[in-house]
């Protein structure tokens, strides 16, 4: 957008828009970021994006359309030039999409096949025709979605599904994630298929997992990868990284401490007996609990506990 002046009303921008321009209201609201381009000073053929404000509100005055901009910070804007909506981020996805390009190119990739054929349409990808029918989870899905689940479970490089919005892809892919399932748990001997499912944004696969726990007969056994602020909250608490993490010490916890007092129990010691000697090993050398036992974890209750001054020489001392 062409700005012929601005003026700045309290912590308003106000810019007078060059004649004739006109905004697509549909676009905008107030949480869209406004930018002005600025030449970079140290490399003088290149642009750097600064950040004018956000929307408020355009209106139209004089024959001119006056768009008002919520100012953020101290900028030096030029008396007159272009801004325009931020597409930092728009740039960095084509950036990825140019890379994956680069990379199907010079087929930097790893795969049993060779995906640059396929999509180019040298050659056909190899499939794995299923013969008996598949008994669907969803039973009201169409025969369009039936089809494209069949086709995509009978892929053995890969399969391409497109639809336009409201057709369904969801619910396909639900099916074919609990139909992936099924044949690991019907085939217990085979190496079990993963799943990776993918999105442009975090709100897409949350959802997606919401639909697929939801459709699930047993929790799934799932891994959230992402940065935790950008989650579903229900999701994060039950599936993020730093959840699992959690869960697996808390198992390994238990296992350890079962075991400890299952061993006890059959050679007949008290646990707090030997918890004295086993603490009074580890201050007379840290080296010794690794090295002599497999213990992996001391239970909460025996934290404080300190060693009976009948394990102590007189020349030992407690450390606190």
């Amino acid at each position: 957008m062409i700005y012929d002046s601005y003026e700045v009303k309290n912590n308003l921008l106000r810019f007078k828009l060059k004649k004739g321009a006109f905004i697509d209201e549909e676009r905008l609201n107030k949480e869209q970021v406004f930018v002005y381009e600025k030449k970079d000073g140290k490399k003088k053929d290149k642009i750097k994006p600064v950040t004018v404000g956000t929307y408020e509100n355009d209106i139209y005055e004089k024959n001119h359309v006056v768009l008002e901009i919520n100012k953020q910070g101290t900028i030096g804007l030029p008396a007159s030039g272009f801004i325009c909506l931020d597409y930092r981020k728009d740039k960095i996805n084509v950036e990825r999409q140019l890379d994956a390009l680069n990379i199907l190119e010079k087929e930097d990739y790893q795969c049993s096949f060779n995906l640059k054929r396929i999509i180019s349409g040298v050659e056909p990808p190899s499939v794995n025709v299923i013969s008996k029918p598949i008994h669907m989870f969803n039973e009201k899905l169409d025969f369009p979605q039936r089809t494209a689940i069949k086709k995509a479970l009978e892929a053995d490089s890969i399969a391409l599904i497109q639809g336009p919005p409201g057709t369904g892809k969801t619910n396909v892919i639900i099916e074919i994630i609990l139909q992936i399932l099924k044949a690991n748990k019907r085939n217990p001997d085979a190496e079990p298929k993963k799943v990776l499912l993918v999105s442009q944004s975090h709100p897409a696969v949350d959802k997606m997992l919401e639909d697929l726990i939801r459709e699930s007969d047993e929790r799934p056994d799932l891994l959230r990868i992402g940065r935790d602020e950008k989650l579903n909250e229900e999701i994060r608490e039950e599936y993020s990284i730093n959840d699992v993490k959690e869960k697996w010490y808390q198992n390994v916890r238990r296992i350890c401490n079962d075991y400890t007092k299952n061993a006890l129990d059959e050679i007949g010691i008290p646990e707090e007996e030997f918890m004295e000697l086993l603490l009074f090993l580890i201050l007379k050398d840290y080296r010794f609990l690794p090295l002599q036992f497999h213990i992996c974890v001391l239970p909460e209750r025996y934290i404080n506990l300190k060693p009976s001054s009948q394990f102590l020489s007189p020349q030992q001392s407690l450390i606190s």
